[in-house]
């Protein structure tokens, strides 16, 4: 089947189109924070212990997970210790969210303040020293 050429005169105009339109709204969205806004956002957890900051920054560079495993933790309460993370596993959650089922304050504190956090995964993405060398 050969395709005609308006159509793809057509696509390629809304594909310009578009990303003239949400471009500027799109490269915003990845724009990494500064060392500056980074120390902000990192200030709740700036004094956690390092294994546990480790876990958040690696989660923080999946936004819709800290969203779903927060969702699975509110409807888990029940369960606690090995049970808990275990049932976690089973999920097929990351690692670094089965880690945190233990820390439910954290995961709440991360889903609240979901935009601060998928920053600090951004800026972890672009540079995995940055969010370690900010906390010290």
């Amino acid at each position: 089947m050969q395709q005609k050429p308006g159509v793809t005169a057509i696509v390629l105009l809304i594909v310009v189109v578009v990303s003239q339109e949400f471009g500027p709204l799109l490269s915003a969205q990845t724009t990494t924070p500064t060392a500056q806004q980074l120390d902000q956002l990192l200030a709740p957890v700036a004094l956690y212990p390092d294994s546990l900051l480790a876990q958040i920054t690696t989660a923080s560079t999946n936004p819709q997970e800290i969203l779903d495993v927060a969702n699975w933790l509110q409807q888990n309460q029940g369960l606690q210790g090995t049970a808990l993370t275990e049932a976690a596993g089973k999920q097929g959650f990351d690692p670094a969210f089965i880690a945190l089922v233990n820390f439910p304050q954290v995961l709440e504190m991360m889903a609240t303040h979901v935009d601060d956090y998928t920053a600090i995964g951004q800026a972890f993405s672009a540079d995995q020293g940055a969010p370690r060398r900010f906390s010290d």
